[in-house]
């Protein structure tokens, strides 16, 4: 063991007070009136092949020093009876889409994150459309547990 002369609790101490500058080392404290997410409504929604197709999660606008620029959307995702099964998204009914899912049969749960380089979130009221391609044969994909992060000034 090496010793520079530095106790564990003046670590610890220095640490605690890094750990409220914002960007130090990846650590941040969240802010009682801050915070840096936002929470979609509905929270989760199934589409399918042969069923609803599609679904809109709705996002409430960034608040006052939300900044719309490297967004990340994170999501749960589990598909079932999974046959060519495609799937993509779209931010506020724009044509092009931002995510790309198949064509796969692998049924699967895993979590996705799409991050945004650009002011694309709106400072008003988002959409977010999930929708399955026609040219899917089957399946069935649950988004869940979603989550937009943005940063704060």
């Amino acid at each position: 063991m090496l010793d520079i002369g530095i106790s564990r609790r003046q670590v610890l101490k220095s640490a605690g007070a890094l750990a409220g500058v914002a960007g130090f080392g990846g650590l941040w404290v969240p802010q009682a009136a801050a915070r840096p997410y936002l929470l979609p409504t509905p929270s989760s929604g199934l589409i399918q092949k042969g069923g609803d197709i599609d679904i809109d999660f709705i996002f409430p606008g960034l608040p006052p020093g939300g900044i719309a620029t490297r967004c990340i959307l994170g999501f749960m995702v589990n598909t079932t009876n999974a046959n060519n099964l495609h799937v993509r998204a779209f931010l506020n009914s724009s044509a092009a889409h931002f995510f790309n899912y198949g064509p796969t049969d692998t049924n699967l749960t895993r979590f996705f994150q799409e991050v945004f380089s650009g002011p694309v979130f709106a400072p008003q009221t988002n959409k977010i459309t999930f929708r399955v391609l026609p040219s899917s044969s089957s399946g069935a994909f649950n988004i869940h547990d979603m989550v937009l992060w943005f940063r704060h000034s």
